[in-house]
């Protein structure tokens, strides 16, 4: 990461959830920050209220540095290659967790718990299946790298899935 203080402020409003504006610093020319109603500047502290914000609060947002780092974290989401539900619990299907109007990304749905193929025509549907469920996840990513790691992730499935039909 940047060794640039004003970035690392920037870098953690986002973090935070806040939303990075196009409105400029007045003083500074730096872009503002919206967080719980209030326009920030990470680079001269100045802060704004949209909503007229309680002085206890404001008070304690004009030192930026420590505004910045106390303010709570958001939940960070998972990449789709690094979830892995736990097999004893089946994880909701993505399409049917929301939280709010955004959906979670964390855990996705297993086949079935605690299942082990028997046979080979077992594993080659147990694969097509998690293609399909990839491939039914990729049409509302807007992420293109997530895009890219979905499109990895079916390849490298049917390609299992070609070399298990030449083995029989």
């Amino acid at each position: 990461m940047d060794s640039d203080p004003t970035i690392q402020k920037m870098a953690r409003l986002l973090e935070i959830g806040a939303t990075m504006l196009a409105e400029p610093c007045k003083n500074c020319g730096t872009p503002l920050f919206r967080y719980h109603g209030e326009m920030i500047c990470p680079a001269c502290s100045e802060i704004s209220g949209i909503s007229s914000p309680s002085a206890s609060g404001a008070s304690s947002l004009k030192n930026a540095p420590v505004a910045v780092s106390a303010m709570k974290p958001a939940v960070r989401r998972q990449d789709p290659a690094s979830a892995s539900p736990s097999p004893a619990e089946p994880g909701p299907r993505r399409s049917e967790q929301k939280e709010g109007s955004e959906k979670k990304y964390d855990e996705y749905e297993s086949v079935r718990a605690h299942f082990v193929p028997e046979n080979a025509q077992d594993l080659r549907d147990l694969l097509l299946t998690k293609v399909a469920s990839l491939a039914e996840d990729i049409q509302d990513e807007k992420d293109p790298r997530r895009i890219a790691e979905y499109f990895d992730l079916i390849e490298k499935g049917l390609i299992l899935v070609e070399k298990m039909n030449n083995m029989s």
